[in-house]
């Protein structure tokens, strides 16, 4: 199979609803060749066992119930720009295939990975 990536988003249903992002990161871990987690809840990954988005979300609707989950598999050269720390940067760059990051992108204060 070919590799892929997705922009993985999740989110409880309610907050009383017990956070499931650590389930979400072992199921996109054992799944995944790379993967990217700058932002809360929020994931990037690779992986060459889905072809397709709707694929992706039925294996990890199993770890989640019936929270809020959000699957998009990203193009060959995403279009992205935001605020993130240098180093998010850096990954994405490299993991697209874009070379050395941007020294223009903006960064906010404080930042730091998550992961």
């Amino acid at each position: 199979m070919t590799e892929h990536a997705y922009l993985v988003v999740y989110q409880p249903l309610n907050r009383r609803c017990q956070d499931k992002s650590d389930r979400i990161k072992r199921a996109l871990g054992a799944i995944g060749s790379r993967w990217w987690h700058w932002m809360d809840r929020t994931w990037i990954v690779f992986t060459d066992q889905h072809d397709d988005a709707s694929s992706l979300t039925n294996y990890l609707t199993a770890f989640i119930n019936h929270d809020s989950l959000l699957v998009v598999k990203l193009p060959e050269q995403p279009d992205y720009n935001g605020q993130l720390n240098p180093n998010a940067w850096a990954w994405l760059d490299t993991a697209f295939g874009k070379g050395a990051a941007s020294t223009d992108r903006p960064s906010p204060e404080g930042d730091h990975a998550t992961d």
